[in-house]
This record gives structure tokens, C-alpha cells and sequence, in this order.
């Protein structure tokens, strides 16, 4: 029987075969799996990659590698109010500069919406380095470089 096969912006590529399914294989940047059966890999196919599985990199080149998966709603000069409407009530996705980790918090909006901690602006002053600031969902406190976020869902 023919294979189907199925690449995504040279990212993915899961090829199936037969009727019932005997391989599949799905490869994300470093990341290589197996899935079992035909329901995980729709799953895979309709879902969104895990940045954190991308490359098995660190620093720098982890955050060019990542930079260039970013979706974010937002255009890179977009004014402060879009970026904030865009975040509230949304779990973000961000790449740590210092170690190339990748961080994920909540923007919860009953604890940022007439906050006066949320808020977009440059730090340090007339950089062009622009910060989001808000209260996430564990309590604390958070400022992430508006460059540094890479997902929004």
C-alpha cells in the first residue's frame, strides 16, 4: 500500500502506512516519536509543535533556532494597548535570553485587567526594548521582553 505522507513547513513529517496503521514517525526539529495510533497522530497534525522539543540546543543559538517558530498576534511595532488585549486572559510562551530556557505564564485577566502593573513599556528607558509586565496565575510578578515571546494561546 502507498504511504501517506504529510510535511508542515519542514518541520513535521509523519508518514503512515497500511490500513490499520502499522508506522508513523513524527520529527520536530531534535525531537523524533512514534505514535502508536492514528488518533495521536491527528492529534499531532491539528496541534501546535512544543517549542521546548525543537532543538536540543542551548543560549544563543536555542533562541535564534525558536525565534523563527514565533506566533505571536502582534505585529513587532504594534502599540502597547494591541499587545496587551492580545495577551489578557492568555497563556504565553517565552524564551529566557540569560539561558535559552523556555518559560510559560498566564495572563490572568481578573488579576490584570485596571492593574496598574500591566502594562507595556521600554525598558531601560529609550532603548526600543520593549517589556510586558503583569501578575501571573501563581501570584508573582513577571516582566518578559515583548522580542522574547514566542507563542500566544
Amino acid at each position: 500500500m502507498e504511504p501517506l505522507c504529510v510535511a508542515w513547513s519542514g518541520i513535521l513529517a509523519c508518514c503512515l502506512y497500511g490500513q490499520p496503521q502499522e508506522n508513523a514517525t513524527y520529527v520536530y526539529g531534535d525531537h523524533r516519536t512514534n505514535p502508536a495510533h492514528r488518533a495521536a497522530v491527528i492529534k499531532i497534525l491539528t496541534g501546535r509543535p512544543d517549542p521546548r522539543k525543537l532543538v536540543k540546543l542551548e543560549g544563543h543559538e536555542l533562541i535564534e533556532r525558536v525565534q523563527d517558530l514565533k506566533e505571536v498576534p502582534w505585529e513587532h511595532d504594534a502599540p502597547a494597548m494591541d499587545i496587551m488585549l492580545a495577551v489578557l486572559g492568555k497563556e504565553i510562551t517565552w524564551v529566557r535570553k540569560i539561558d535559552g530556557g523556555i518559560q510559560q505564564g498566564t495572563v490572568v485577566r481578573e488579576m490584570n485587567l485596571g492593574n496598574k502593573y500591566f502594562r507595556v513599556y521600554e525598558s531601560p528607558p529609550q532603548s526600543g526594548q520593549r517589556v510586558l509586565s503583569w501578575n501571573d496565575a501563581e501570584g508573582g510578578f513577571r516582566t518578559v521582553r515583548i522580542n522574547s515571546i514566542i507563542d500566544v494561546a
